[in-house]
């Protein structure tokens, strides 16, 4: 029921790796840390705050 209001969302959390492969050196892999839910407030604003992607911690790459 949420869902169909389009208050909940389902989330893959991704984040960049660098691995250092012994064949072809250095390459970025895509790994997945966690899936979830997530409530949207219909209130907020849908751009992320200070250019960042939503739901992408700031310390990657």
């Amino acid at each position: 029921m949420l869902k169909r209001a389009g208050l909940l969302t389902w989330v893959n959390r991704l984040a960049r790796i660098k691995v250092y492969d012994p064949v072809i050196g250095w390459r970025q892999r895509v790994i997945r840390t966690s899936n979830a839910y997530s409530f949207a407030d219909p209130g907020a604003s849908t751009a992320p705050a200070s250019g960042q992607q939503a739901g992408a911690p700031s310390d990657l790459f």
